[in-house]
C-alpha cells in the first residue's frame, strides 16, 4: 500500500495522516506486507516513550529507556549484548581493507574468549582467555595465569619486571 500525502489529510482507520507536519500518526498496529519502509527521511526516527524497536523476534532489540542494544536477545542487559542460542560462535568480526580481526567466545573450544586476526574464531588465535582466567599470547591453551608461546617478552630500556610477595619469590624457566 502506498499513502501519498497531498492536501488532504487520509483517514487510515490506526491514524491520520498529518499533511502540515508531514507525519504518520498511529494509534494502533500498522501490519501488511514484509517489509515497513521509509523513504526520502532525514535526521531521527522517534518511537514512542517507553517503546522499543525490534527486528522480527529476537535479531535486533533496542531499548528506549536503557538504550540497550541486544542482536540474538529480547532482554538486552548491557549497551551492546550479543547473544547466540545455537552451538556456533557468538562473535564481533571487524573488516577494513581486507584486514580481519574477530572476537568472541569459542564454543568449539570450551567457550573460551579469542582475539583472532581471521575471519573465524580458532584459526590465526592471538590471544586467548579460558574460564580460570589464564591468558595465552600465541597459545589457545594457557597452563598459567599469563602464557607466551612462541615469542618473546620484550621490556625496553630502563623497564623493570617485578613482582611482590614474601621474599620466596623466583623466576622458574621450564618446558612444557
Amino acid at each position: 500500500y502506498t499513502v501519498v500525502v497531498s492536501a488532504v489529510a487520509v483517514l487510515l482507520g490506526v491514524g491520520l495522516v498529518n499533511t502540515t507536519a508531514g507525519t504518520l500518526q498511529t494509534s494502533g498496529l500498522i501490519t501488511g506486507g514484509t517489509t515497513l519502509a521509509l523513504s526520502g527521511t532525514t535526521g531521527t526516527t522517534t518511537l514512542a516513550t517507553g517503546q522499543g524497536f525490534t527486528v522480527g523476534t529476537s535479531q535486533l532489540v533496542v531499548q528506549q529507556n536503557s538504550g540497550n542494544v541486544g542482536i540474538g536477545t529480547t532482554t538486552p542487559s548491557s549497551l551492546l549484548h550479543l547473544s547466540k542460542q545455537t552451538a556456533a560462535d557468538t562473535d564481533l568480526r571487524f573488516e577494513s581493507q581486507g584486514y580481519n580481526w574477530i572476537m568472541g567466545i569459542d564454543n568449539s573450544d570450551a567457550g573460551k574468549f579469542k582475539i583472532s586476526s581471521s575471519t573465524v574464531l580458532g584459526t590465526s588465535d592471538r590471544l586467548t582467555i579460558d574460564g580460570n582466567g589464564n591468558v595465552g599470547i600465541g597459545t589457545t591453551g594457557p597452563l598459567a595465569k599469563l602464557h607466551v608461546a612462541g615469542g618473546s617478552i620484550n621490556l625496553d630500556a630502563s623497564q623493570n619486571l617485578q613482582w611482590a610477595g614474601n621474599g620466596n619469590n623466583s623466576i622458574m624457566f621450564d618446558t612444557y
